[in-house]
């Protein structure tokens, strides 16, 4: 299971301020110049033991854009390790570019089923990625060219 509230910052104030804090903004200027714009926003949350794991992706599947120029930002709210899925890279991946993701696949009916968009696991297996723990408040940027995923939460709680 993988729970996600999508607009968080239409839904709560706190979250609206932190997300559109002028020290965040004037951050993420310094890292891509002055125009900076959000976008949107997502909570993404792994609960405890069933915490499902995200295939390898490029967040351009999912909001797609003409160019490179756009940056994911996670602020974590909770500590993030191995054990609870964290974040994982494929280091370099940026250079990539844009790739070609699966977004369906053939069904032991022989249909054609819809799936989240990922990247074949033989080229890019979870094995060779770099982990990426965090604390709660790190945020962590990173370009929508790059290849990302996270093994499921095996925690029994929430850290």
């Amino acid at each position: 299971m993988l729970t996600h509230l999508h607009d968080l910052h239409f839904y709560s104030e706190a979250w609206n301020r932190a997300v559109s804090h002028p020290r965040m903004a004037e951050a993420m200027a310094d890292l891509i110049g002055p125009n900076v714009e959000l976008h949107h926003t997502t909570l993404h949350c792994k609960p405890p033991e069933t915490g499902m794991p995200f295939p390898m992706h490029q967040d351009l599947a999912f909001y797609d854009h003409q160019d490179g120029r756009y940056v994911d930002v996670l602020v974590h709210l909770n500590d993030t390790c191995s054990a609870n899925g964290e974040l994982r890279f494929v280091d370099g991946s940026h250079k990539l570019g844009p790739l070609e993701h699966i977004r369906s696949f053939i069904n032991d009916r022989g249909e054609k089923e819809e799936c989240t968009p990922h990247l074949p696991w033989e080229r890019f297996p979870m094995e060779n990625t770099v982990p990426v723990p965090a604390k709660a408040g790190d945020i962590v940027v990173f370009n929508i060219y790059t290849v990302h995923g996270s093994f499921i939460n095996t925690i029994n709680t929430l850290m």
